[in-house]
């Protein structure tokens, strides 16, 4: 990993998918961030001011796309990259996503958290 100690924000309610992925981005050098509505999550980006955020689609009280619309309107966050962060398949297509203003579409099953913390480095060591 890079000297940087990047900030990884996660939009996420589930407490045993905040402690694994919280557990491997601290092993791996990040400073890792929890919200679990816009409230908290726009509380942290105020004060951390995150790298990137990592946002699941089913949250217990709020829904991802609307946190992500409210993500990309607004000018202290419409510059984070966002990347959708989920195991649903809602019959959109990555390309809505997009178009939405997230930076991509990553399913939770799909990777290993070594393997997530690995695309994020990659993807912030090539942004700066």
């Amino acid at each position: 990993m890079s000297n940087k100690k990047y900030k990884v924000l996660m939009v996420e309610d589930d407490p045993d998918q905040i402690m694994m992925y919280q557990t491997q981005f601290e092993l791996e050098g990040f400073k890792f961030f929890n919200g679990k509505k816009y409230s908290e999550i726009r509380e942290i980006i105020e004060k951390e001011s995150p790298d990137i955020i990592l946002l699941d689609l089913i949250l217990g009280a709020e829904v991802g796309t609307d946190i992500l619309k409210v993500l990309k309107k607004e000018k202290i966050t419409d510059k984070i990259p966002v990347f959708i962060f989920t195991n649903l398949k809602d019959g959109k297509s990555d390309e809505e996503y997009m178009k939405m203003g997230a930076r991509g579409y990553w399913t939770k099953t799909k990777y290993m958290p070594k393997q997530l913390c690995e695309m994020i480095t990659k993807f912030l060591s090539k942004k700066a």
